[in-house]
């Protein structure tokens, strides 16, 4: 899920005001059309009113709350991979 906006998904990517993000998969264990040998994938454009018609039953959405703590985890994590602890 990418979006300029929060849409409360817990594995929202935030496109920081791009119009056409670029992302880039990892293939693995991704489900394989039966007609290509490469794994498939597939995305649509749809607005945050109509994410609830497209995504799963069991996607995990958060609060405002939760998205402030996940965010403080990642970031306090993502900084201690480049702190100097020798």
């Amino acid at each position: 899920m990418i979006s300029n906006k929060d849409p409360g998904v817990h594995n929202w990517i935030d496109g920081y005001g791009l119009n056409y993000p670029k992302i880039m998969l990892r293939w693995q264990q991704l489900p394989r059309d039966a007609d290509s040998p490469q794994p498939a994938v597939d995305g649509k454009l749809v607005t945050v009113d109509e994410l609830n018609r497209y995504l799963p039953q069991e996607m995990v959405f958060i609060s405002a709350e939760e998205r402030k703590e996940q965010l403080k985890n990642r970031m306090s994590k993502h900084s201690g991979r480049y702190l100097d602890d020798q």
